[in-house]
């Protein structure tokens, strides 16, 4: 059984917006569905991690960005390990800010 958290981030002048609540909340789903979090999944390595894809994809204004975290054990039904992986998407929105 797949299980996973996922945050929504909306970029707002190329950078993601309320960085650190997102990253925090992520982590605490991921530790309550007893996901083995790396040490290296802190804040600022998410961060660095989607501003890179920012810049890749170019984003300069508006945009989002989803980072889902969830559990990289193989196994149909039960897992044969918790370790947690991440994949984040970013892309493109038509407006900069909030509307």
């Amino acid at each position: 059984m797949e299980i996973g958290v996922f945050e929504s981030i909306r970029i707002v002048n190329g950078l993601p917006y309320n960085l650190q609540f997102h990253i925090e909340r992520m982590l605490q789903g991921a530790i309550i569905l007893s996901l083995e979090i790396p040490n290296h999944f802190t804040v600022d390595y998410f961060k660095g991690q989607i501003k890179s894809l920012i810049e890749k994809n170019s984003i300069q204004a508006g945009g989002k960005a989803r980072i889902s975290l969830f559990r990289d054990g193989e196994g149909t039904y039960f897992s044969e390990s918790n370790k947690a992986m991440f994949f984040i998407d970013a892309s493109h929105l038509p407006n900069n800010y909030f509307t």
